[in-house]
């Protein structure tokens, strides 16, 4: 090793912090030099640049090492012994394609963001009303029917009192998985419905059935106020009817 190439040993906040180890190592005949010692009187972001450094002679490095263990600087890192649910976990989660790269602490990072969203994925869903429940707990009024690409109002014959200001073009979806739907210069259509496992809303009408009779995606929108029915050839857009 070189005579007089300087290594830095240690660093210090301040030259004060440094004067103990100093004289630690110049008692055993290790000549000690403090690099950027004044830093700390002219910035006070020295420690930002390094601190203070304290320098030896490279030959003197595994001596003045000997020296800072004997007398308690540096103590040997102790590798602690995974418990058994450690071992069991990284047992159970080395073999996870996506995961067995990663460290065990890694993996276990991973694993508890995925169970986080999942979690609070799960309950925000079970807060939103299911289709089901929005569909029969409203009567919608029909603002407008698209078929095949044409815009109808729907207008029901023999209604025999209109009210100003209020729908009278009704869409009712009942629990006994009946449903009523409005006409277009007809009377009023009657049917059966159901949600599929697709959550597809399926109606089954007596009258218009070129018109109705699909199965529809349903979209909700104004916080539930709006409802879009949408199939390959009809839409129907309605909103909650108010009396």
């Amino acid at each position: 090793m070189s005579q007089t190439r300087l290594v830095t040993l240690l660093t210090f906040s301040t030259a004060f912090e440094a004067s103990y180890t100093v004289g630690l190592l110049e008692s055993n005949g290790i000549t000690c030099f403090l690099k950027d010692s004044l830093a700390i009187q002219i910035s006070k972001h020295s420690r930002a640049i390094g601190g203070v450094k304290l320098q030896i002679f490279e030959a003197d490095t595994q001596k003045a090492l000997a020296v800072l263990k004997e007398n308690g600087y540096l103590t040997p890192r102790v590798e602690q012994e995974p418990t058994a649910l450690q071992k069991a976990f990284d047992k159970g989660t080395s073999n996870i394609p996506l995961l067995k790269k990663l460290s065990v602490e890694h993996r276990l990072y991973v694993l508890l963001a995925i169970t986080v969203v999942t979690i609070t994925s799960t309950i925000l869903y079970l807060l939103i009303p299911l289709t089901y429940d929005r569909l029969v707990a409203n009567s919608w009024c029909v603002s407008h029917i698209e078929y095949e690409g044409k815009s109808y109002t729907p207008h029901t014959t023999g209604i025999a009192l209109v009210i100003p200001g209020i729908c009278t073009e009704s869409l009712s979806f009942d629990e006994s998985s009946t449903v009523q739907l409005p006409g277009i210069n007809t009377p009023v259509a009657q049917g059966t419905w159901h949600i599929t496992e697709n959550n597809l809303v399926c109606i089954q009408a007596d009258t218009l059935s070129y018109v109705y009779n699909k199965c529809y995606k349903a979209t909700f929108s104004g916080s539930g106020g709006s409802l879009m029915l949408t199939s390959n050839t009809t839409v129907i857009h309605c909103y909650v009817k108010r009396y």
